[in-house]
């Protein structure tokens, strides 16, 4: 079973009018290839009020039901629909996801070896911070990497970019980036996390995910996630049990 839990807004922020230039917009939609008529705001505001009481692992499983609901709608011709079930899997994607604020200004040191400003140091890691709140993950990338030339022991920068990473589609750098800051924070436990659902969903390499799943439970055995990760160690458990008859 798709495990579409944190790391599924890389996927679901992939652009739908690409998929309607895939797919072909249809004709009697009275619409120009490519574009699409917005959803009612009236339902917009409906579902973000339903949506508003939900937990954390409630969003992650209704993001997961709107994504493939999602695609199914975009392979029928329904491109409205699809439209708006997408940005809504997004959006509750976006807001469960767990990111490591950037260092504030009274919090760098008061000076540097290297000679560098604290103002100089910090500012790329605020700028990329605000673009990502603002749903900028191309730009938000160019400035951690700047922020990392800069700071290149912070763990915490290594996780938001590959975060960013993700919600760009760029599997292979988010490992790298979310191992990064594995490497400079050991105790890290949701860069495990994340390397585990990205090791399964996205590079189908089932093994690499069940080591990165275990190190988060020996990290945060007593995460909200745990008992998730728990179910989904015992699927590929018996994934390779089965794969053994």
């Amino acid at each position: 079973m798709s495990r579409d839990a944190l790391i599924l807004c890389a996927a679901v922020c992939v652009s739908v009018s690409a998929a309607i230039r895939a797919y072909g917009a249809p004709a009697e939609a009275g619409l120009p290839p490519g574009r699409m008529m917005p959803a009612p705001a009236a339902d917009a505001a409906i579902a973000v009020t339903q949506d508003a009481g939900l937990t954390r692992q409630e969003k992650i499983e209704k993001a997961r039901q709107l994504y493939s609901h999602g695609e199914q709608l975009l392979e029928d011709g329904n491109f409205v629909a699809a439209d708006d079930a997408l940005k809504r899997a997004q959006r509750l994607l976006e807001e469960s996801i767990p990111r490591q604020a950037p260092l504030r200004l009274n919090e760098a040191p008061a000076s540097d070896d290297d000679g560098v400003a604290v103002e100089e140091r910090v500012w790329p890691a605020s700028k990329a911070w605000e673009l990502s709140q603002e749903g900028a993950s191309e730009e938000a990338v160019g400035y951690y990497l700047k922020a990392i030339d800069l700071e290149p022991g912070r763990a915490d920068l290594y996780y938001n970019l590959g975060v960013e990473y993700l919600k760009t589609g760029q599997y292979a750098f988010a490992v790298k980036a979310f191992k990064e800051s594995l490497r400079l924070d050991p105790k890290d436990a949701f860069s495990c996390y994340n390397l585990g659902v990205l090791y399964e969903d996205y590079l189908k390499e089932k093994k690499q995910a069940l080591e990165y799943y275990r190190k988060f439970l020996k990290l945060a055995p007593n995460a909200e996630e745990a008992p998730e990760v728990k179910r989904w160690i015992q699927e590929l458990i018996n994934y390779y049990s089965e794969d053994e008859r």
